[in-house]
Protein backbone atom coordinates (compact mmCIF):
# COMPACT_ATOMS: atom_id res chain seq x y z
CA UNK A 1 0.00 0.00 0.00
CA UNK A 2 1.40 3.34 -1.10
CA UNK A 3 0.57 6.58 0.43
CA UNK A 4 -0.66 9.51 -0.46
CA UNK A 5 1.80 12.68 -0.63
CA UNK A 6 1.27 15.24 1.70
CA UNK A 7 -0.78 18.42 0.18
CA UNK A 8 1.60 21.56 -0.06
CA UNK A 9 -0.08 24.04 2.59
CA UNK A 10 0.49 26.88 0.19
CA UNK A 11 -1.44 25.30 -2.29
CA UNK A 12 -4.51 24.47 -0.26
CA UNK A 13 -4.53 27.89 1.11
CA UNK A 14 -4.55 29.36 -2.18
CA UNK A 15 -7.50 27.81 -3.72
CA UNK A 16 -9.23 28.49 -0.36
CA UNK A 17 -9.04 32.10 -1.07
CA UNK A 18 -9.26 31.53 -4.81
CA UNK A 19 -12.60 29.53 -3.50
CA UNK A 20 -13.44 32.13 -1.79
CA UNK A 21 -13.08 35.45 -4.47
CA UNK A 22 -15.13 33.44 -6.73
CA UNK A 23 -18.24 32.98 -3.95
CA UNK A 24 -18.11 36.62 -3.20
CA UNK A 25 -17.63 37.65 -7.17
CA UNK A 26 -20.72 35.05 -7.46
CA UNK A 27 -22.93 36.80 -4.95
CA UNK A 28 -22.27 40.49 -6.29
CA UNK A 29 -22.98 39.03 -9.92
CA UNK A 30 -26.44 37.64 -8.35
CA UNK A 31 -27.48 40.66 -6.38
CA UNK A 32 -27.44 43.06 -9.38
CA UNK A 33 -29.37 39.91 -11.45
CA UNK A 34 -32.14 40.11 -8.77
CA UNK A 35 -31.66 44.37 -8.36
CA UNK A 36 -32.01 44.50 -12.49
CA UNK A 37 -35.19 41.66 -12.31
CA UNK A 38 -36.70 44.09 -9.74
CA UNK A 39 -36.34 46.99 -11.88
CA UNK A 40 -38.17 45.15 -14.61
CA UNK A 41 -41.21 43.52 -12.55
CA UNK A 42 -42.25 47.11 -11.10
CA UNK A 43 -42.90 47.92 -15.00
CA UNK A 44 -45.30 44.90 -14.93
CA UNK A 45 -49.57 45.08 -14.27
CA UNK A 46 -50.20 43.10 -11.29
CA UNK A 47 -52.95 41.21 -11.46
CA UNK A 48 -55.29 40.11 -8.62
CA UNK A 49 -55.23 36.36 -7.80
CA UNK A 50 -58.83 34.80 -8.09
CA UNK A 51 -60.96 34.66 -4.63
CA UNK A 52 -59.48 32.30 -1.63
CA UNK A 53 -61.44 30.39 0.86
CA UNK A 54 -60.22 32.22 4.68
CA UNK A 55 -57.52 29.91 5.90
CA UNK A 56 -57.41 29.14 9.45
CA UNK A 57 -54.22 30.10 10.96
CA UNK A 58 -52.32 27.17 13.10
CA UNK A 59 -52.19 28.69 15.78
CA UNK A 60 -56.18 28.67 16.46
CA UNK A 61 -56.72 25.33 14.76
CA UNK A 62 -54.13 24.24 17.39
CA UNK A 63 -55.63 26.30 20.31
CA UNK A 64 -58.91 24.35 19.48
CA UNK A 65 -57.41 20.98 19.48
CA UNK A 66 -55.53 21.78 23.17
CA UNK A 67 -58.88 23.14 24.57
CA UNK A 68 -59.85 21.17 27.64
CA UNK A 69 -63.34 20.12 28.50
CA UNK A 70 -64.77 21.32 31.96
CA UNK A 71 -64.20 19.39 34.94
CA UNK A 72 -66.39 16.13 36.01
CA UNK A 73 -67.69 17.95 38.75
CA UNK A 74 -67.75 21.65 40.30
CA UNK A 75 -68.71 20.22 43.60
CA UNK A 76 -65.17 21.55 46.17
CA UNK A 77 -63.19 19.04 47.82
CA UNK A 78 -61.58 18.74 51.12
CA UNK A 79 -57.48 19.31 50.68
CA UNK A 80 -56.13 16.54 53.18
CA UNK A 81 -52.81 15.60 54.24
CA UNK A 82 -51.64 12.40 53.77
CA UNK A 83 -48.71 10.69 53.83
CA UNK A 84 -46.23 13.44 53.41
CA UNK A 85 -48.28 14.74 50.54
CA UNK A 86 -51.39 17.44 49.94
CA UNK A 87 -54.69 15.85 48.52
CA UNK A 88 -57.80 17.27 47.08
CA UNK A 89 -60.54 14.71 47.96
CA UNK A 90 -62.75 14.35 44.13
CA UNK A 91 -66.26 14.36 43.91
CA UNK A 92 -66.10 9.98 42.43
CA UNK A 93 -67.35 7.27 44.10
CA UNK A 94 -64.49 5.09 45.27
CA UNK A 95 -66.40 2.25 44.30
CA UNK A 96 -65.87 2.76 40.62
CA UNK A 97 -62.17 2.31 40.77
CA UNK A 98 -61.53 -1.34 39.67
CA UNK A 99 -57.55 -1.61 41.24
CA UNK A 100 -55.63 -4.52 42.68
CA UNK A 101 -52.96 -2.65 43.92
CA UNK A 102 -52.55 -2.90 47.68
CA UNK A 103 -52.66 -0.20 49.53
CA UNK A 104 -49.62 0.86 51.48
CA UNK A 105 -49.82 2.23 55.34
CA UNK A 106 -49.68 6.14 55.01
CA UNK A 107 -46.33 7.63 56.93
CA UNK A 108 -46.83 8.83 60.54
CA UNK A 109 -46.38 7.82 64.62
CA UNK A 110 -49.75 6.81 64.84
CA UNK A 111 -50.66 6.00 61.10
CA UNK A 112 -54.67 5.49 60.51
CA UNK A 113 -54.60 6.25 56.69
CA UNK A 114 -53.60 3.87 53.56
CA UNK A 115 -52.90 5.04 50.70
CA UNK A 116 -53.04 3.11 46.88
CA UNK A 117 -51.62 4.75 44.06
CA UNK A 118 -53.25 4.75 41.05
CA UNK A 119 -51.86 3.46 37.85
CA UNK A 120 -53.00 4.81 34.23
CA UNK A 121 -54.41 1.59 33.45
CA UNK A 122 -56.70 1.99 36.83
CA UNK A 123 -58.15 5.63 36.00
CA UNK A 124 -61.79 5.64 35.03
CA UNK A 125 -63.07 7.95 32.23
CA UNK A 126 -64.05 9.82 34.79
CA UNK A 127 -60.32 10.70 36.20
CA UNK A 128 -59.40 10.61 33.10
CA UNK A 129 -61.64 14.27 33.01
CA UNK A 130 -59.73 15.44 35.98
CA UNK A 131 -56.14 14.10 34.81
CA UNK A 132 -54.49 18.23 33.58
CA UNK A 133 -57.92 19.81 35.42
CA UNK A 134 -56.44 23.48 36.94
CA UNK A 135 -57.95 23.48 40.21
CA UNK A 136 -58.13 26.27 42.59
CA UNK A 137 -57.39 25.96 46.73
CA UNK A 138 -58.88 28.48 48.72
CA UNK A 139 -59.74 30.84 46.68
CA UNK A 140 -56.17 31.85 45.67
CA UNK A 141 -53.43 28.83 44.46
CA UNK A 142 -54.06 27.30 40.99
CA UNK A 143 -52.21 23.80 41.06
CA UNK A 144 -52.64 20.92 38.37
CA UNK A 145 -53.71 17.25 38.87
CA UNK A 146 -51.58 14.67 37.37
CA UNK A 147 -51.51 11.33 39.75
CA UNK A 148 -54.32 9.58 41.82
CA UNK A 149 -54.86 7.86 44.69
CA UNK A 150 -57.14 5.22 46.81
CA UNK A 151 -57.14 6.79 50.11
CA UNK A 152 -58.78 5.15 53.55
CA UNK A 153 -58.87 6.80 56.59
CA UNK A 154 -60.33 6.34 60.25
CA UNK A 155 -59.73 7.57 63.56
CA UNK A 156 -59.97 6.87 67.28
CA UNK A 157 -58.38 3.50 68.81
CA UNK A 158 -58.86 -0.11 66.86
CA UNK A 159 -59.78 -1.80 70.43
CA UNK A 160 -63.53 -0.27 69.68
CA UNK A 161 -63.39 -1.27 66.34
CA UNK A 162 -63.51 -5.30 67.60
CA UNK A 163 -59.79 -5.58 66.73
CA UNK A 164 -58.18 -6.51 70.29
CA UNK A 165 -54.96 -8.23 68.69
CA UNK A 166 -53.29 -4.93 67.48
CA UNK A 167 -52.57 -2.32 69.69
CA UNK A 168 -52.22 0.32 66.27
CA UNK A 169 -54.05 0.05 63.62
CA UNK A 170 -53.50 -2.00 60.71
CA UNK A 171 -53.89 -1.50 56.66
CA UNK A 172 -56.39 -4.58 56.94
CA UNK A 173 -58.39 -3.15 59.84
CA UNK A 174 -58.42 0.30 58.13
CA UNK A 175 -59.31 -0.80 54.96
CA UNK A 176 -61.98 -2.47 56.73
CA UNK A 177 -63.39 0.34 58.91
CA UNK A 178 -62.28 3.14 57.23
CA UNK A 179 -63.89 5.52 54.38
CA UNK A 180 -62.83 5.25 51.57
CA UNK A 181 -61.83 8.69 49.08
CA UNK A 182 -60.52 9.02 45.23
CA UNK A 183 -58.16 11.85 45.79
CA UNK A 184 -55.71 13.88 43.64
CA UNK A 185 -52.30 14.96 44.49
CA UNK A 186 -51.54 18.72 45.02
CA UNK A 187 -48.04 19.72 43.52
CA UNK A 188 -47.27 23.23 45.63
CA UNK A 189 -50.55 24.21 46.66
CA UNK A 190 -51.93 23.87 50.58
CA UNK A 191 -54.95 24.83 51.90
CA UNK A 192 -58.55 23.95 53.45
CA UNK A 193 -61.12 22.99 49.87
CA UNK A 194 -60.32 23.13 46.15
CA UNK A 195 -62.44 23.83 43.33
CA UNK A 196 -62.40 22.96 39.53
CA UNK A 197 -60.73 26.01 38.26
CA UNK A 198 -63.74 25.35 35.08
CA UNK A 199 -66.60 25.62 37.85
CA UNK A 200 -68.03 29.14 38.86
CA UNK A 201 -65.08 30.34 41.40
CA UNK A 202 -65.56 29.95 45.11
CA UNK A 203 -64.98 33.66 46.47
CA UNK A 204 -63.56 33.84 49.96
CA UNK A 205 -65.08 36.50 51.75
CA UNK A 206 -61.89 38.62 53.79
CA UNK A 207 -61.79 38.76 57.44
CA UNK A 208 -61.65 42.29 58.74
CA UNK A 209 -61.12 43.74 62.27
CA UNK A 210 -65.26 45.59 63.14
CA UNK A 211 -65.17 45.32 67.03
CA UNK A 212 -68.39 47.46 67.20
CA UNK A 213 -70.36 45.39 65.13
CA UNK A 214 -69.42 42.43 66.32
CA UNK A 215 -70.49 43.20 69.60
CA UNK A 216 -73.77 43.64 68.47
CA UNK A 217 -74.33 40.91 66.81
CA UNK A 218 -73.41 38.85 69.81
CA UNK A 219 -75.54 41.17 71.75
CA UNK A 220 -78.63 40.66 69.06
CA UNK A 221 -78.13 36.56 68.76
CA UNK A 222 -78.51 36.40 72.90
CA UNK A 223 -81.65 38.63 72.93
CA UNK A 224 -83.11 36.71 69.78
CA UNK A 225 -85.92 34.16 69.82
CA UNK A 226 -83.93 31.66 69.61
CA UNK A 227 -80.85 32.36 72.18
CA UNK A 228 -83.84 33.01 74.58
CA UNK A 229 -85.12 29.70 74.12
CA UNK A 230 -82.08 27.98 74.64
CA UNK A 231 -81.56 29.95 78.12
CA UNK A 232 -85.11 28.74 79.07
CA UNK A 233 -84.52 25.24 77.90
CA UNK A 234 -81.05 25.06 80.22
CA UNK A 235 -82.83 27.10 82.89
CA UNK A 236 -85.38 23.95 82.97
CA UNK A 237 -82.77 21.50 83.20
CA UNK A 238 -80.29 22.85 85.36
CA UNK A 239 -82.42 23.88 88.14
CA UNK A 240 -82.14 23.87 92.02
CA UNK A 241 -78.63 22.74 93.37
CA UNK A 242 -77.42 22.17 89.57
CA UNK A 243 -78.21 25.47 88.33
CA UNK A 244 -75.54 27.25 86.21
CA UNK A 245 -74.93 30.60 84.78
CA UNK A 246 -76.00 30.50 81.50
CA UNK A 247 -73.77 33.96 80.33
CA UNK A 248 -70.66 32.17 82.41
CA UNK A 249 -71.19 28.94 80.52
CA UNK A 250 -71.91 30.10 76.78
CA UNK A 251 -69.13 30.53 74.93
CA UNK A 252 -68.94 32.98 71.95
CA UNK A 253 -66.92 32.78 68.93
CA UNK A 254 -67.25 35.05 65.48
CA UNK A 255 -65.98 35.94 61.96
CA UNK A 256 -66.92 39.05 60.75
CA UNK A 257 -65.95 38.98 56.81
CA UNK A 258 -66.32 41.51 53.43
CA UNK A 259 -67.31 40.39 50.65
CA UNK A 260 -64.45 41.48 47.70
CA UNK A 261 -66.73 41.90 45.35
CA UNK A 262 -69.14 44.61 47.17
CA UNK A 263 -67.60 45.33 49.88
CA UNK A 264 -70.90 44.03 52.18
CA UNK A 265 -69.90 43.15 55.79
CA UNK A 266 -70.89 39.75 57.53
CA UNK A 267 -70.77 38.65 60.63
CA UNK A 268 -71.22 34.57 61.74
CA UNK A 269 -72.03 34.29 65.75
CA UNK A 270 -71.63 30.69 67.30
CA UNK A 271 -72.66 30.51 70.77
CA UNK A 272 -71.85 27.26 72.69
CA UNK A 273 -70.78 25.69 75.70
CA UNK A 274 -67.87 23.54 76.12
CA UNK A 275 -68.22 20.29 73.94
CA UNK A 276 -68.53 17.61 76.86
CA UNK A 277 -70.26 14.76 78.08
CA UNK A 278 -73.09 15.89 80.49
CA UNK A 279 -72.32 19.09 79.69
CA UNK A 280 -75.30 22.00 78.98
CA UNK A 281 -76.19 21.59 75.23
CA UNK A 282 -75.77 25.24 74.43
CA UNK A 283 -75.52 25.25 70.58
CA UNK A 284 -77.27 28.29 68.62
CA UNK A 285 -75.76 30.45 65.55
CA UNK A 286 -76.73 33.98 64.32
CA UNK A 287 -75.63 35.20 60.66
CA UNK A 288 -75.86 38.78 60.07
CA UNK A 289 -75.21 41.60 57.34
CA UNK A 290 -74.52 45.01 57.87
CA UNK A 291 -76.24 47.53 55.26
CA UNK A 292 -76.05 51.32 56.00
CA UNK A 293 -75.05 51.26 59.66
CA UNK A 294 -77.78 48.58 60.64
CA UNK A 295 -77.47 45.12 61.96
CA UNK A 296 -79.62 43.07 59.17
CA UNK A 297 -80.55 39.45 60.76
CA UNK A 298 -80.38 36.47 58.11
CA UNK A 299 -80.43 33.32 60.15
CA UNK A 300 -80.88 32.84 63.69
CA UNK A 301 -81.24 29.14 64.67
CA UNK A 302 -80.25 26.61 67.10
CA UNK A 303 -77.36 24.07 66.15
CA UNK A 304 -76.44 21.32 67.76
CA UNK A 305 -73.87 19.99 65.16
CA UNK A 306 -71.56 22.32 64.51
CA UNK A 307 -68.50 22.63 66.65
CA UNK A 308 -66.80 25.65 64.85
CA UNK A 309 -66.68 28.12 61.74
CA UNK A 310 -63.47 28.37 60.21
CA UNK A 311 -64.26 30.58 57.36
CA UNK A 312 -67.27 32.40 54.91
CA UNK A 313 -67.16 31.54 51.30
CA UNK A 314 -69.75 31.98 48.88
CA UNK A 315 -69.92 29.24 46.49
CA UNK A 316 -72.59 29.73 44.58
CA UNK A 317 -72.41 33.41 43.58
CA UNK A 318 -75.46 34.82 45.17
CA UNK A 319 -73.73 36.97 47.53
CA UNK A 320 -74.47 35.03 50.67
CA UNK A 321 -71.66 33.08 52.47
CA UNK A 322 -71.71 29.53 53.09
CA UNK A 323 -69.94 28.57 55.86
CA UNK A 324 -66.55 26.79 56.32
CA UNK A 325 -67.32 24.93 59.66
CA UNK A 326 -66.42 21.21 61.61
CA UNK A 327 -68.30 19.21 63.88
CA UNK A 328 -67.43 17.98 67.49
CA UNK A 329 -66.63 14.16 66.10
CA UNK A 330 -68.20 13.80 62.63
CA UNK A 331 -68.18 15.34 60.04
CA UNK A 332 -65.05 16.27 60.46
CA UNK A 333 -65.96 19.53 58.04
CA UNK A 334 -68.08 20.56 55.74
CA UNK A 335 -69.75 23.62 53.57
CA UNK A 336 -72.90 24.28 55.51
CA UNK A 337 -75.36 26.39 53.60
CA UNK A 338 -77.28 29.10 55.88
CA UNK A 339 -79.63 27.03 57.45
CA UNK A 340 -76.41 24.86 58.32
CA UNK A 341 -77.90 22.26 56.42
CA UNK A 342 -74.29 20.55 54.85
CA UNK A 343 -73.15 21.04 51.06
CA UNK A 344 -70.68 18.52 50.92
CA UNK A 345 -68.87 17.36 54.06
CA UNK A 346 -65.76 15.03 54.95
CA UNK A 347 -66.31 12.54 57.21
CA UNK A 348 -63.94 9.60 58.95
CA UNK A 349 -65.56 7.17 61.26
CA UNK A 350 -64.44 7.97 64.63
CA UNK A 351 -63.93 4.51 66.99
CA UNK A 352 -64.03 4.91 70.60
CA UNK A 353 -65.83 7.04 73.52
CA UNK A 354 -66.53 10.53 72.75
CA UNK A 355 -66.15 10.94 76.56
Amino acid sequence: MHLREPFPLRTYIGLSLLGLGSGFIGALTGATLASNAHRVAVTIPVIDPAPQAELVPVASASTVRDERQPAPSNKPGFVIDVDNATWMILDVDPTSIDTHRAPHLAAGEYASDTVALLRDRDLTSELRGWRGQDVIVDGTCTDTLHDFALITQVTGDPVYADDTTHPHWTTKTIEANGTHFVAAKLSHCTGKYARAASAPAAVPFLEVAEPELEQRAIAALKQSPTGLAVRAQIAAQYSGESKINFDEATQVETKVARDPRTGATWIAVHAHADFMCGGPEINFFGLYRAAEGQLVTVREIQSPDLAGIDALVDLDGDGVPELLGNGWITPNRAFYNQDLAPIVSYEIPFFGCPC
